[in-house]
């Protein structure tokens, strides 16, 4: 398994950890691009106090997190967003580095 791909579902632990407390029902899947070193991985989390029943990819997120910021030349990772969301991007950039490639996507 790529390190990135072991980061991600790290991440995806830790995020549920956090919002955990005051939910009790969560679905988590990925989404696997061509299988190749290096290929964007796409990961669905969905979190609720009630039962859910959709079982399809989240097009309008609430969050995004972006675990290699590389990605951001390369996917729309802002696309879709709700308004009020946010996207958590690990990364050593500026701010102003960031917009700039959210921008030109």
């Amino acid at each position: 398994m790529e390190e990135a791909d072991k980061e991600l579902k790290r991440l995806h632990c830790y995020w549920l950890m956090l919002l955990l407390i005051p939910v009790n029902i969560f679905k988590v899947f990925p989404e696997y691009g061509p299988e190749r070193t290096g290929a964007p991985l796409t990961a669905y989390n969905r979190i609720s106090t009630t039962p859910i029943r959709s079982h399809s990819n989240v097009y309008y997120p609430d969050y995004v997190v972006v675990v290699d910021d590389t990605l951001l030349e390369a996917v729309p990772v802002a696309q879709g967003i709700r308004e009020g969301g946010a996207i958590v991007i690990n990364t050593k950039k500026s701010l102003e580095e960031i917009e700039k490639s959210l921008k030109r996507l």
